[in-house]
């Protein structure tokens, strides 16, 4: 007689409560910047998403206090979502008339638009993951299809990485002399 396999067992602990920051006015009505969260990742001490009212938000430890990363630097985009953090840069993109891939150091007035200069096909980008030195994710080019990209901090440090033969790419990870997705 032999007793059943058992799994592990796990147990989940709250490290630390996320928090709302004080009201931001929208117009003519008042909502509370961490409306409806969605945490997309986590490294470091952070958690990294978005509000339901459309901007990046950055949660750390130990106090979970979030930080509105929307970009204050830059004009011309309403929307804002973070989708990686390494623990001291976070990425993801700004939305405006065209989606723009975005590098952050923690406040929304450090935010670099990292959409490519130097790539003039490659429209629509989302940063998706950084290793704190480069960012990786994707661009629409040739007719939509996604174009997996790299970047080292700046829009025109660009690479496209997508691998001939493939109709589609799309990277979501680096450790600096490799890229995955």
């Amino acid at each position: 007689f032999c007793a059943p396999a058992e799994g592990a067992g796990y147990q989940g602990v709250d490290l630390y409560t996320m928090t709302t920051s004080a009201p931001v006015g929208f117009g003519l009505q008042t909502c509370p910047t961490t409306a409806n969260p969605q945490v997309q990742t986590a490294a470091g001490g952070q958690l990294a998403g978005y509000t339901g009212t459309g901007h990046a938000m950055l949660w750390t430890a130990p106090t979970g206090v979030g930080i509105d990363l929307h970009p204050t630097n830059l004009s011309g985009f309403s929307g804002s979502r973070l989708w990686g953090t390494n623990g001291s840069q976070q990425v993801g993109f700004a939305s405006g008339a065209e989606r723009h891939a975005m590098l952050w150091n923690g406040t929304s007035n450090s935010a670099v638009d990292l959409n490519p200069t130097n790539l003039s096909s490659v429209t629509g980008t989302t940063a998706t993951a950084t290793d704190g030195v480069h960012q990786v994710g994707f661009g629409s080019a040739n007719f939509g299809t996604s174009h997996a990209l790299l970047w080292s901090g700046t829009g025109a440090s660009a690479v496209d990485l997508h691998p001939s033969g493939f109709d589609s790419s799309v990277a979501i990870g680096t450790s600096g002399s490799h890229q995955v997705g």
